[in-house]
């Protein structure tokens, strides 16, 4: 095309308008513009980028000019092919925003999804299929246009309503209804009781009671004499008050700061021990 016959809106209309002005002109031509910024120290590596990604297709470059303005040029590969200023001022660095912006214009592929626009018998067909209560993926196969699920998606999200909008919850055309929710169950606190074992005070015959003798270790078992029995009191007592902590719970009860422990009064020997002296020896026995 040549030069001429592009229109010029530099003048009279502000950024806004002329980009819009812009793409209608080259719409009506079946040409799409794609901007891309690119961060570059120096012209040299903008044109690099622009040489590599263009594939020896002209491309728009847009950059400061001589005269510190922004200003746009004609580029192929690594050179600048066309200037419309007419002291050539030509582009020397990044815009004011701080890029460099490249712009390609290329026609579509025929048929490509997403390219052409919705029209009035689209949206109303979109509207009745919608309707119906198929996913997004059964409207996209109806659609004429081979048109994608994401598009059909983001068409009804940005017409919020307008065009109908999908049910959210897929069918389950096996039993004709939808899939029922899995609802979670209610997550409820859970306290377990923690029994304390009463012991019941040593007889005076029991105090009086010696244990026999034992062969069943290889050196004599040492008696340990019958000291008063103590009620139990919990782990974290016993901590608290330097307490005996042997278990005296249920074998399988479960552990923790209320368990029942033995809570008489600790040995003094060895030095640091955590039982009194009747469990203590017992440990000692059993470990032989």
């Amino acid at each position: 095309m040549p030069a001429e016959e592009v229109p010029h809106w530099h003048e009279d209309l502000s950024g806004a308008e002329q980009s819009a002005r812009h793409d209608a002109w080259l719409r009506e031509r079946e040409i799409l513009r794609i901007s891309i910024p690119v961060v570059a120290d120096a012209l040299e590596k903008a044109l690099e980028w622009g040489a590599y990604y263009s594939r020896g297709m002209a491309y728009i470059l847009a950059g400061r000019s001589r005269n510190d303005t922004n200003h746009v040029v004609i580029c192929r590969g690594q050179e600048i092919i066309w200037d419309p200023a007419i002291d050539d001022s030509g582009v020397v660095g990044p815009c004011s925003d701080g890029y460099f912006w490249f712009e390609f214009l290329v026609r579509p592929l025929e048929g490509a999804s997403g390219m052409s626009e919705w029209s009035a018998e689209d949206l109303q067909m979109l509207r009745d299929l919608a309707g119906q209560g198929l996913s997004a993926a059964q409207i996209a196969a109806r659609l004429p246009g081979q048109r994608s699920r994401n598009a059909v998606i983001g068409k009804l999200k940005r017409g919020k309503g307008t065009f109908g909008a999908l049910l959210g919850q897929p069918k389950n055309h096996a039993i004709g209804r939808a899939t029922p929710k899995t609802e979670k169950p209610v997550k409820r606190k859970y306290h377990p009781v923690r029994p304390v074992m009463a012991v019941t005070p040593a007889s005076p015959v029991e105090l009086l009671f010696t244990s026999p003798d034992c062969t069943h270790f290889s050196k004599p078992i040492e008696v340990v004499p019958n000291l008063p029995a103590t009620l139990p009191i919990t782990f974290l007592q016993a901590v608290m008050t330097d307490r005996c902590l042997h278990y005296a719970g249920a074998p399988y009860d479960p552990d923790g700061p209320d368990m029942p422990v033995c809570g008489a009064e600790r040995a003094a020997e060895p030095l640091h021990t955590r039982y009194c002296r009747r469990h203590l020896i017992a440990k000692r026995q059993v470990a032989a």
